[in-house]
C-alpha cells in the first residue's frame, strides 16, 4: 500500500512538473537549434584536429 501512495504521489509530481503549458515542440525548439550549432562545431573542430594530426604525421 506505501508503494501505491509513492506512485501516485510522484505521478501528481510528474504531471504538474510537466505540464507548464508550453507545447512541447515549442520546448524543444531551443535546446535542438543549439544541439544543431553545437554538432556543427564539433565538426569543424574534428576537421581541425585531422589536419593538425596530419600535419604531425598522424593520419586518422
Amino acid at each position: 500500500m506505501q508503494t501505491q501512495c509513492w506512485l501516485v504521489e510522484w505521478a501528481q509530481f510528474l504531471t504538474e512538473e510537466l505540464d507548464d503549458g508550453i507545447p512541447f515542440g515549442e520546448k524543444m525548439a531551443t535546446p535542438t537549434a543549439k544541439l544543431s550549432d553545437q554538432f556543427a562545431e564539433s565538426a569543424t573542430l574534428e576537421a581541425e584536429i585531422k589536419k593538425n594530426l596530419a600535419g604531425l604525421g598522424y593520419e586518422l
